[in-house]
Order: structure tokens, then C-alpha cells, then sequence
């Protein structure tokens, strides 16, 4: 049996290192979407709920 080797503890330490990066990279791009979408969403609920009571009005 081989003794531990060094070499996959500072490679796992650098896999681990990079996916909390690319993690905290990614997050304020997803914040940002998420964001756009409630925007976007809360604008069409504005106007349909108009649009139904306009309608409601003038029947």
C-alpha cells in the first residue's frame, strides 16, 4: 500500500477553492436575474389586473 500523498490534499483543497469562487462569482449574476424576473413579473400583474378592471368597469 502506497503511503498518503500530499499531492490530493492540495489538489482537493484547490478544487474545493475554486468552486467557492466561481460560486461567489456567480451569485450577484443570479441575484440580478432573479431580481429582473420579480421586476418583470410584477409589472404584468399590474397590467393584467388593470386590463380586468377596466373590463369589469365597462361592462
Amino acid at each position: 500500500m502506497t503511503p498518503h500523498s500530499n499531492q490530493a490534499d492540495i489538489g482537493t483543497g484547490i478544487s474545493v477553492l475554486s468552486a467557492i469562487v466561481s460560486i461567489s462569482t456567480i451569485q450577484p449574476v443570479v441575484t440580478l436575474f432573479a431580481g429582473l424576473i420579480a421586476i418583470i413579473s410584477g409589472v404584468m400583474a399590474i397590467r393584467y389586473y388593470y386590463n380586468a378592471t377596466k373590463k369589469v368597469k365597462n361592462d
